[in-house]
This record gives structure tokens, sequence and C-alpha cells, in this order.
């Protein structure tokens, strides 16, 4: 699947990725109380670009250029822009280099 394939409600994508930019990551509260961690990526394949959110793993660290592999992701709408969220069932981790 590419980046251009992506649209609200799909669930379990997987993508080879390329990391663009960091945009930061936040703590906060979530809405039962439970301590909570976003981490966002401008990430991009050949067919384009989209913003990357990981919930819960503070302690994820990818740097810009690293190639990516996400699975079991699923694509939201925020603002009118498509994000895709990995979430607890997701999994994310460095490509292997030939």
């Amino acid at each position: 699947m590419n980046i251009k394939d992506l649209n609200i409600g799909i669930k379990y994508a997987t993508l080879k990725l390329k990391i663009v930019k960091d945009l930061g990551s936040e703590t906060f509260i979530g809405r039962y109380g439970k301590p909570r961690s976003v981490h966002r990526f401008l990430v991009a394949d050949e067919t384009g670009t989209i913003e990357l959110k990981i919930w819960d793993r503070p302690n994820i660290a990818f740097n810009k250029g690293d190639i990516i592999i996400v699975e079991k992701a699923f694509v939201t709408s925020y603002r009118g822009k498509l994000i895709l969220n990995v979430g607890k069932l997701g999994r994310i981790r460095k490509a292997v280099e030939p």
C-alpha cells in the first residue's frame, strides 16, 4: 500500500515510509484520566507525504531519513488532512537496510 491509496477509515494498513521531519511529541491526560502520549512525524513514500502519529510509545526514536515499516496502522482525518496512526495494535520498526 502507498500513501496515495489511503482513505479515512482504513485499518490494518502496512506501509514502508521515510521520515521527513520530526514534528514533536506531547503528553497529556486522556479522557479517562490516564496519561497518554503521541509523537508526530511527517513521513513520505514515492506517492506523497502524510502526518504519522505514534500513540503511547514515549521512547520512540527515529531520525530524519530513517526508513520505517508501519503495520496495522489506521487512517483518520483532522481539519481536512489525512493522519496515519499507529495505536496499541499497530507495529512500527526501522526497515532492515540491504
